[in-house]
């Protein structure tokens, strides 16, 4: 946690002038999306013996993350010119986040509680999860 932030603190205004400044911000968005579902895949390998791996794993997606988050926002921007259609699409996409996260929540504790999984093998099924769902999602979205 506090590594990441340090990072993000130093890195994210000029990963933001890139996606705010060039003409890359669908390119960085697909990086980005790209970058946390080949992490998440990595991630799948959790055991006793590879927890620091997975920890650098962590701050390397965190980050990624938060940039994939910066990148979503500026493009959304460009959806409209209209205040209130931009509103509209704000409202429609915040809507969505929210009713995905209960979802994920549901695909992951359900399945947990009725094979009794324990926090390892819950923490990789929801690894897995988080790949199946995002990887199609996040192709749909930047291509």
């Amino acid at each position: 946690g506090a590594i990441t932030g340090v990072i993000s603190i130093v890195s994210l205004p000029l990963l933001g002038a890139m996606v705010d400044f060039t003409p890359y911000r669908k390119q960085i968005g697909m990086f980005t999306a790209m970058g946390v579902v080949l992490i998440k895949f990595f991630e799948l390998g959790l055991g006793p013996n590879t927890w620091f791996f997975v920890v650098c794993l962590q701050v390397v997606s965190s980050i990624l993350y938060e940039t994939h988050m910066a990148t979503m926002e500026s493009y959304s921007a460009e959806l409209s010119d209209e205040p209130k259609e931009q509103s509209t699409y704000q409202s429609v996409f915040s809507a969505l986040i929210f009713a995905s996260m209960f979802l994920y929540l549901l695909e992951v504790l359900i399945p947990s509680v009725v094979m009794h999984l324990d926090d390892i093998q819950t923490a990789r099924w929801a690894i897995l999860v988080a790949v199946i769902n995002s990887a199609p999602l996040f192709r749909v979205g930047w291509m």
